[in-house]
């Protein structure tokens, strides 16, 4: 079954949006570790939902985590 192009815009926006408000917790140097638990496991719980249907290979979702560590690393060496 091939994804339709709105579970893929979907789960886009949901990455997007959680993405923002990672920068964001970092920006504003939240530290508490059940905060960042607790977005973590929302933003996980949320792109499994989302991408039931996508059928996502390993090698696209280990792209997509050095995506956002990236991001991480950016964010932190430039703004934190």
């Amino acid at each position: 079954m091939k994804p339709s192009k709105i579970d893929i815009v979907k789960f886009s926006a949901v990455m997007i949006v959680f993405l923002i408000g990672m920068i964001v917790m970092l920006l504003h140097k939240i530290e508490n570790t059940w905060i960042w638990i607790g977005y973590i496991s929302v933003w996980w719980w949320a792109e499994v939902r989302i991408a039931r249907n996508l059928h996502i290979k390993l090698w696209v979702w280990v792209l997509l985590l050095a995506l956002i560590l990236t991001i991480n690393a950016l964010v932190i060496l430039y703004f934190v």
